[in-house]
Order: structure tokens, then sequence, then C-alpha cells
């Protein structure tokens, strides 16, 4: 995050576009390898564990506030930054894994269904 804060700060002062491609959620990742949540990445916002990292959470809102443009890798954490970060929808695009469908009979039906 320090490293994206940096690079946010040069783009401004050469008037660069800053785009930010988060590939997971930093917040939690960081607490849960940490051992501070052993919850799951929905419970994790909606009980407002993350605000018990204020300044990491401050300096996370700040980049993505900050950036021009956010791709995002799914809808889910679109919506979830939008949600708890303030990003507007304007700044925010969709970019799928560029992953081939893998047929159920490699997979398994149950993982199709989230089951796994």
């Amino acid at each position: 995050m320090c490293q994206q804060l940096r690079l946010l700060f040069i783009a401004k002062i050469f008037r660069k576009k800053f785009i930010v491609r988060p590939g997971g959620d930093f917040l939690w990742e960081r607490a849960t390898q940490a051992g501070e949540t052993e919850e799951n990445l929905p419970d994790y916002y909606e009980k407002g564990t993350y605000l018990s990292h204020k300044t990491r959470a401050c300096v996370f809102s700040f980049v993505l506030r900050g950036a021009d443009k956010i791709i995002f890798p799914t809808v889910f954490l679109k919506d979830l930054y939008q949600k708890y970060f303030g990003v507007g929808a304007g700044k925010c695009e969709v970019v799928d894994y560029p992953f081939p469908e893998v047929p159920d009979k490699i997979l398994g039906a149950e993982a199709r269904r989230g089951k796994i």
C-alpha cells in the first residue's frame, strides 16, 4: 500500500493518470495473515472489523479515492469498495480474469455451484 501511496503522489505531481488494480483485498488479507481476524471477507466489512485498522483503512481509502480509474477483477470486489470506501462508480471497471471456463467433468458440479 505504501508503494501505491507514493505512486499516487508522483502521478499528481506530474499530472499523470493514476490507475489502480487491486488483485484482492489488501486490508482483509493483511489482517488474516497477521492473525488479527478469522472472519471471512464479507463479514470483515459488514461487522466493521476493518475499522479497527484505522491507519491502514485511511491510507487505502485515500489511494482509492485519488485514483483516476480502478480496475477490479470481480464485481464483488468493486461493489465492496464502492460501499465501504465511497469509490465512485464512474472510476470503476471490472476486467475478469482471463481464464477459460473449466468443464464440470474436470472441476466437478459441486464446485461449479459454489459448494467447495
